[in-house]
């Protein structure tokens, strides 16, 4: 049962697509919503410290004034439509480094709720986004709470597949997405990864034991060795709105050089992420 969620619109944009989505989303629940609006000032401070740079720093101060006033516009009516749905919703607002605000802030809820506008250019990084794809893996690791990622064009949430590799950070996860229960009448599908046809089959099984309880009726498969690789046109194909998967700690260094199935997901769609670490 979700009690309490954290809400950070990872955006400056006026009136992004997401939305829609979080309010239908905070509808159908009871639990408190409270929301970070948080002026990210990495930029301002990374200018000030060198000297040279000062003009610019008092140029992208009063631009991120400008933006921070679109976003203060933005949550006000956004607050006033949920509030008046009965929801207890509060809105925050600080300013800082989002790295160093959230984690600690979101230990104190159930679930921590963001957006991801997609892989953008620097230019455009800096006119709409606080948070990149690498930060949302610190969130999931320093919270040690399930992470909902929403992109900013998204469908309603009905068709859900819950990718299961064996690992402490996809039973977490899975186990997370039924404990919040956001939403019970989406399709199920379970699908288990394996580096072997064997292993895959094990932790399909591993699965099946732990869900036997929750669930009567639902599709399954698993996917093993190199066709791990095509697990984004799995998803395609059966159309999932919702993907539950673990994030499991590795080097920086290999993260570069071979990007996660929650990464390449992120990167080559637009579907919406449930994780844990």
């Amino acid at each position: 049962m979700l009690n309490s969620l954290l809400l950070h619109l990872n955006t400056y944009d006026e009136d992004p697509a997401t939305l829609p989505l979080i309010e239908k989303l905070l509808s159908t629940q009871r639990a408190k919503v409270r929301c970070l609006a948080i002026t990210d000032t990495r930029q301002i401070q990374s200018l000030a410290q060198n000297g040279e740079a000062a003009l610019y720093a008092a140029v992208e101060a009063e631009q991120l004034a400008a933006k921070t006033g679109r976003q203060k516009v933005l949550l006000e009516e956004f607050a006033a439509r949920v509030t008046q749905s009965g929801i207890d919703f509060k809105v925050r607002c600080l300013r800082g480094n989002p790295l160093d605000l959230i984690p600690p802030d979101a230990r104190f809820h159930d679930l921590l709720v963001t957006t991801w506008l997609g892989l953008v250019g620097r230019e455009e990084k800096a006119k709409t986004r606080t948070i990149c794809l690498t930060s949302l893996r610190r969130f999931a690791e320093q919270t040690g709470r399930p992470l909902l990622i929403l992109p900013q064009t998204q469908q309603p949430i009905q068709r859900v597949i819950l990718l299961y590799d064996g690992s402490l950070a996809a039973e977490r996860a899975v186990k997370a997405y039924f404990h919040v229960h956001l939403w019970p009448t989406a399709e199920l599908r379970l699908l288990a990864t394996g580096r072997s046809e064997k292993e895959a089959k094990i932790h399909l099984q591993e699965l099946k034991g732990y869900l036997h309880p929750l669930l009567t009726e639902f599709e399954s498969g698993y996917v093993y060795g190199s066709a791990r690789q095509s697990l984004v046109n799995y998803l395609d194909n059966w159309e999932a709105d919702l993907v539950v998967l673990g994030i499991s700690p590795r080097p920086r260094l290999f993260a570069r050089l071979r990007p996660t199935a929650w990464e390449r997901i992120l990167r080559q769609t637009k579907k919406s992420l449930f994780v844990s670490a």
